[in-house]
């Protein structure tokens, strides 16, 4: 029986996009967005910051070690983390888990400036109180580590937490830790997957959860 639904973040509770990071990343060192990518993946700096290895102010002192320019920390942090917008149809299902009393835990890669941003201006993380982000535990995904943070979080075993992801690695980790875990490809596939689990009601007539009315 699942007793605990765990999601991750980007691009199944929220959309986002990378290329917009790098875009408005670069316009504030006044190069292409291309450009800004080429050195910033290359650096590495930004899956260290995810990771917790790097605080945010080290990752601005190195992000303006890297392009030879001086910006303003709140600037710099808005161009990191303004690429969100809305997944409207997943918090209806989300809103519904909750409804019934389902644990929901949020287990994401994700950096501060991120987090904070869609905390700030997206209500679906309100229906997260239990939260296992990667740069408080020091562990990102596919790591067995953040995974049993999540479980943990929990509360119950590994066998009865389902998790969804649009990464198939992070998927394939999960179940290697005992979770039931689907990779995340529309909202309408992920209403089927909770209703055969007994997470949703089928048989109820609501239209915030039924997987037909979300494939209208």
């Amino acid at each position: 029986m699942i007793r605990a639904a765990l999601f991750d973040m980007g691009n199944v509770l929220v959309h986002f996009s990378h290329e917009r990071m790098y875009r408005q990343i670069g316009q504030c060192f006044g190069v292409w967005g291309h450009e800004a990518r080429h050195v910033l993946k290359g650096s590495g700096l930004l899956a260290r910051y995810e990771c917790g290895r790097l605080t945010t102010p080290q990752v601005h002192r190195a992000i303006e070690r890297l392009f030879g320019r001086e910006v303003n920390l709140h600037a710099l942090e808005k161009a990191l983390a303004d690429i969100f917008w809305r997944n409207d149809s997943i918090e209806r299902v989300v809103s519904s888990l909750a409804r019934r009393g389902v644990p929901l835990v949020l287990v994401s890669n994700t950096c501060e400036p991120h987090f904070r941003w869609v905390e700030r201006y997206y209500s679906v993380l309100q229906h997260f109180e239990r939260r296992v982000l990667s740069f408080e535990t020091r562990s990102c995904k596919p790591d067995a580590a953040i995974y049993d943070a999540a479980i943990r979080a929990a509360g119950c075993a590994p066998h009865e937490c389902f998790f969804t992801d649009d990464v198939a690695e992070n998927i394939a980790a999960a179940r290697r830790a005992g979770i039931d875990a689907v990779l995340y490809r529309d909202p309408p596939s992920l209403v089927r997957e909770l209703e055969s689990r007994g997470l949703l009601d089928a048989s109820v007539n609501d239209t915030h959860t039924s997987s037909a009315s979300l494939r209208a």
